[in-house]
């Protein structure tokens, strides 16, 4: 059973202190476009990916790359 989410406001992402990964398909008609998103966090990193859409960026072999990067780069187990 899910917990319902609730609204969040811009101000509520610039508080994240995390790195975060945005992984979006350029022909993404559901999320839109993850400009507004990557600004609200700031000192995030943003993956565009080409012919994609909402559904069918997870299998795309970019998705995977960049997050398995992400991962790498970020990994307590490289400090």
């Amino acid at each position: 059973m899910r917990v319902p989410r609730g609204d969040f406001e811009a101000q509520d992402l610039g508080n994240i202190t995390n790195p975060v990964l945005i992984v979006i398909g350029q022909q993404d008609n559901l999320a839109g476009p993850g400009e507004g998103l990557t600004s609200a966090i700031g000192g995030e990193k943003l993956v565009s990916l080409p012919g994609c859409g909402h559904f069918s960026a997870v299998g795309n072999e970019l998705y995977k790359r960049s997050v398995l990067d992400f991962l790498s780069e970020y990994s307590p187990l490289k400090r």
